[in-house]
C-alpha cells in the first residue's frame, strides 16, 4: 500500500468514537492517545517505562529517548495523555521499571505485529474497515496534531468548558461547546455570552463566533432581536418532528445497510450490543448508555456506504441528544429489559437479512423514548418551549 492510499480517522468525531470504544482497556486508550497525539513512531513508544511518564505533569516537555542513539523526541503532555496514563496506573498498578506496553507472557515489550493486531481488532470493532493499521493512526495525527501547539492539562467548568491553548482552534471550540449543548451541560433557555466563552477558554471570540454560525445552523441554538443567543429549548413540537426525520433517514439507512450486511457487521453490532446490556446491568443508567447507544445504532447505518445520508442521521441525532439527557436526569426509568430487547430485535433482523424486522424494532425504540419524554413534558406545570425553535 503506497503512501498516497494510507487514510487517517475521518473526524474528530470518529476520534472521540475510538476513544469510547477502547476506554476500558487502559494500556489500549493510552497506546492510541500516544500515538495519534505525539507522532512518535510505535517501536520507539514501545521501549517506554513507567518511570518515564510517572512524575511528569500536564503540559510539562518530554525528552522520549530515540532507542540506539543519543537523540530524544520532544513533546509536551497532552490533557488527554496525562489522564489516559493516570487511568493505567490507577488500573494496572505497575511497577516504576516496567515496560508500559508489556507483553502479557512476559516481561519484554509488545511486539510491533503485535501492536498492528491490536490496532487492527480496534478498527474491526469500530467498523472502519477501510483504514490500515498502526500507519492509519499515524496519518490521524499528521491531519489533527502535527501542527498544534500542546494541549495543557485544564480545569472544566460546569458547562464543560476548558481552555484551549494550541493554534487549530475552530473545531475544538466547536466540538466543545456541541458536547456541552448535547448533554444540556449547558440548559436549553441559557444566554450565550460570546466573551465569557471566548475568556474561559483562552482563545479570540472569531473560532467561538464561527462554532455559534455552526451551531445555529443545526439549530442547537437561536438567536433573539436585541436579546442575543440562547440554547435551543426543548419541546414536544419539535420532539415529532425530529422523530419524524430521523425515521425517514435511519430506515433508508438501514434497508441499505441489512441487505449488504456481512459477518464482520453482525459480530460488530453483537459486541456492541454486550456492551449496552453490561451499562444497563449498572445501578443508575447513565450518559455512556447513549453513547453506546449511538455506537449500536451508528456501526449499523455506516455499513448502508452513504456518507451523505450519515451527515444528515448525524444532525439529526445532535438535535435529538439533549432530550435523551433529559429522560435520563428527569423521569424515573423503571425497565431496562425493554430497551435490550429493542436492539436484540434489530440485531436478529440484521441476522436474518430482513430490514422490515429491523425497522419494527427500531420504530418501537424510538417511539418508548417519545412515550416517556411526552408523559414528562405533560407532567410540567409549563411545557417548554422558545419563542423560536430551532
Amino acid at each position: 500500500m503506497t503512501e498516497k492510499e494510507i487514510q487517517a480517522i475521518k473526524t474528530r468525531e470518529d476520534i472521540h468514537s475510538m476513544r469510547f470504544l477502547i476506554q476500558n482497556n487502559s494500556r489500549d486508550l493510552l497506546l492510541f492517545d500516544l500515538i495519534t497525539q505525539t507522532g512518535i513512531p510505535v517501536k520507539h513508544l514501545l521501549q517506554l517505562q513507567v518511570n518515564s511518564l510517572k512524575n511528569v505533569t500536564p503540559g510539562e516537555l518530554l525528552e522520549i529517548p530515540v532507542p540506539e542513539t543519543e537523540k530524544h523526541h520532544r513533546i509536551r503532555l497532552t490533557g488527554d495523555i496525562y489522564e489516559s496514563f493516570r487511568n493505567y496506573l490507577k488500573k494496572e498498578q505497575p511497577g516504576e521499571n516496567e515496560y508500559i506496553f508489556k507483553s502479557r507472557k512476559g516481561d519484554k515489550p509488545l511486539m510491533i505485529q503485535s501492536v498492528s493486531r491490536l490496532v487492527k481488532g480496534w478498527f474491526e470493532k469500530a467498523g472502519f474497515t477501510e483504514l490500515n493499521g498502526v500507519l492509519s493512526l499515524h496519518k490521524t495525527w499528521e491531519l489533527y496534531f502535527k501542527d498544534n501547539k500542546p494541549e495543557p492539562h485544564k480545569d472544566v467548568d460546569d458547562n464543560g468548558l476548558h481552555e484551549i491553548s494550541y493554534c487549530s482552534v475552530q473545531e475544538e471550540v466547536y466540538s466543545q461547546l456541541l458536547q456541552a449543548i448535547i448533554s444540556t451541560k449547558m440548559k436549553p433557555g441559557e444566554k450565550i455570552v460570546t466573551d465569557r466563552i471566548a475568556k474561559k477558554m483562552n482563545v479570540s471570540r472569531i473560532p467561538v463566533r464561527e462554532a455559534l454560525k455552526r451551531l445555529e445552523t443545526k439549530g442547537l441554538i437561536y438567536t433573539l432581536k436585541n436579546r442575543g443567543l440562547f440554547v435551543s429549548q426543548l419541546s414536544v413540537d419539535t420532539m415529532r418532528k425530529l422523530v419524524e426525520l430521523r425515521l425517514i433517514n435511519e430506515k433508508a439507512a438501514v434497508y441499505n445497510a441489512t441487505n449488504r450486511r456481512d459477518t464482520k457487521l453482525i459480530g460488530q453490532l453483537e459486541h456492541i450490543h454486550q456492551k449496552y446490556i453490561e451499562e444497563w446491568e449498572k445501578d443508575k443508567p447513565n450518559s455512556l448508555i447513549f453513547h453506546v447507544n449511538r455506537e449500536f445504532h451508528f456501526a449499523l447505518y455506516q455499513h448502508a456506504d452513504n456518507q451523505v445520508l450519515m451527515d444528515i442521521i448525524s444532525m439529526l441525532w445532535d438535535r435529538f441528544t439533549p432530550y435523551l439527557y433529559v429522560m435520563i436526569d428527569q423521569t424515573e426509568i423503571l425497565s431496562n429489559q425493554i430497551d435490550i430487547d429493542f436492539h436484540e430485535g434489530m440485531l436478529n433482523g440484521v441476522r436474518e437479512k430482513n430490514p422490515r424486522k429491523v425497522f419494527k424494532w427500531l420504530e418501537a425504540d424510538i417511539y418508548e423514548t417519545v412515550r416517556i419524554l411526552e408523559e414528562y413534558f405533560r407532567l410540567l406545570t409549563v411545557t417548554p418551549g422558545a419563542p423560536r425553535q430551532g
